[in-house]
């Protein structure tokens, strides 16, 4: 009898087919895993998928040109300073229609070539008054006003300038010794002047000095070690030979509140006259105006002997 031996069937097609079926799917998910992952396919692009539209956060509001970085006084506005240095594309803000005010420019030739006023910071609008009159120069010459000149001063000579800002006005006074030279371009007495002063003069005091209106209604234009003023300009001749003269100069500030006048004049009210005033000469002149003169006599002088005076 024959004995019965064992026989290696192997799989059967079935589950060969199955393990064929699993190596398919699990090396089509990872090579399209793959391909996601490293971009070649965007799920989001596919027929069959899902698309979410963003609504846009801008949608309804209406765009205006804003400052791009710091821009100070007296530049011309160029188109680098309405761009977004981190961008450099031009810089807006969206306003919603609503908070629009009817004074903000919104046009890039309303701005472009313009001189500012004043400081600017990014994201700021730009207004008319933010600019001097189209055609203005750039630099501190733009903010000496119409018919007035520039006089660069050191601000240290000049008593209280250091504490007032740009644009802030101002007078200035002199203290005049009443008995200099005229080397030293101060007063002398009126016998002896042939061309007095230009301004206002008070009467001698004490101390034997006068008080002298230099400036009146100048504009502060630049601040620093060197200041800019503008003043007058017969005022910037009489301004210049008293700083060059080292006479002792106080500046007033004026005040800054709307409705002071900038044409205001400085008059010094006229002081109580001494009792023993002799003599009040006036002396006309056509460079320097009108002076007033108070002859006071000496302590030990009595007032009959300069009343005899020619």
């Amino acid at each position: 009898m024959r004995g019965r031996g064992t026989q290696n069937r192997g799989l059967s097609p079935a589950v060969m087919l199955l393990v064929v079926l699993l190596v398919l799917v699990v090396g089509g998910v990872g090579t399209i895993g793959t391909l996601i992952a490293t971009g070649v396919i965007d799920l989001n692009n596919l027929p069959w998928s899902v698309k979410v539209i963003e609504k846009d956060p801008n949608e309804g509001k209406i765009p205006v040109i804003v400052a791009g970085r710091e821009i100070e006084r007296y530049a011309k506005i160029t188109s680098e300073h309405l761009t977004d240095p981190a961008t450099n594309q031009y810089s807006v803000t969206h306003f919603d229609p609503k908070s629009i005010q009817p004074e903000w420019l919104r046009g890039y030739d309303q701005i472009l070539g313009r001189v500012l006023k004043r400081d600017k910071t990014p994201g700021k609008v730009f207004t008319e008054a933010d600019f001097y009159p189209v055609g203005t120069a750039a630099g501190p010459v733009a903010g000496i006003p119409a018919g007035m000149v520039g006089v660069t001063v050191d601000p240290k000579k000049i008593q209280g300038l250091e504490q007032l800002a740009i644009g802030d006005r101002f007078d200035i006074l002199a203290s005049v010794a009443h008995e200099a030279t005229p080397a030293a371009g101060r007063v002398r007495p009126p016998e002896q002047n042939n061309r007095p002063q230009r301004g206002p003069v008070l009467p001698v005091s004490d101390s034997g000095t006068t008080i002298k209106v230099l400036v009146t209604s100048g504009v502060v234009v630049q601040v620093g070690k060197e200041a800019m003023v503008a003043v007058d300009p017969a005022e910037s001749v009489a301004l210049t030979r008293s700083l060059a003269a080292g006479l002792a100069l106080f500046c007033t500030a004026r005040s800054g509140q709307p409705g002071d006048t900038v044409d205001d004049e400085l008059v010094p009210p006229e002081p109580p006259k001494p009792t023993n005033v002799v003599r009040i000469e006036s002396i006309k002149n056509r460079e320097f105006g009108e002076e007033t003169f108070y002859i006071i006599p000496r302590p030990n002088q009595a007032p009959s002997s300069m009343a005899k005076q020619p």
